[in-house]
Order: C-alpha cells, then structure tokens, then sequence
C-alpha cells in the first residue's frame, strides 16, 4: 500500500498508525480476504453496494463535527434578525 513510501521516509508510521481507528495500517492480505469473501458463495446476497475496506477510517471521517456552510451561517443570522448588518469578525470553533 504505502510500501515505497515508507521505504523512501516519506510517511510517518505512528503517526498513521495513531491517526488510524483501528490502530495499525491495512495489509493486503485484509483487503484480499474481503475480495475473496465477496467472490465467495457466502457473499452471493450482496449486490449493489459498497464496502469500504479502510480500518474504520470512513466512519471516523462521518463522526467528526463538519463546520457550517456560508449558508447555513446566513440563516442562523437571519433568524437573530442580524442578515442584514455588516459583520466585521467571526469567531468559529469546530470541536
């Protein structure tokens, strides 16, 4: 996966590893073995969909908070009767 990479110190190992929900980088042989269960009888049902094989990296991304849209900050505005004053400064803060 990132094998030339690690190789040339490019990537930082632990800190992917930390980044990681799972707590360590894929391997092949885990990505192989969903390919195998999907060409398999068992996984004969399965149709139409897709699954990620990233160590629970997609759910971490979905958890996390996203910050406001410009649009959705003009409605919150226009509700405290604010969308039509100037605004010189915005404070955001995204948990």
């Amino acid at each position: 996966m990132v094998t030339d990479m690690i190789a040339r110190g490019e990537f930082d190992v632990p800190e992917a590893e930390a980044n990681q929900p799972i707590g360590r980088l894929g391997r092949g042989d885990g990505i192989a073995a969903a390919v195998r269960w999907l060409c398999s009888p068992g996984a004969s049902f399965v149709l139409g969909v897709a699954i990620p094989v990233d160590g629970g990296a997609r759910l971490a991304r979905s958890a996390a908070p996203r910050p406001p849209t410009i649009a959705s900050m003009e409605a919150t505005l226009r509700r405290h009767g604010l969308g039509d004053k100037p605004i010189h400064s915005v404070n955001l803060t995204f948990g």
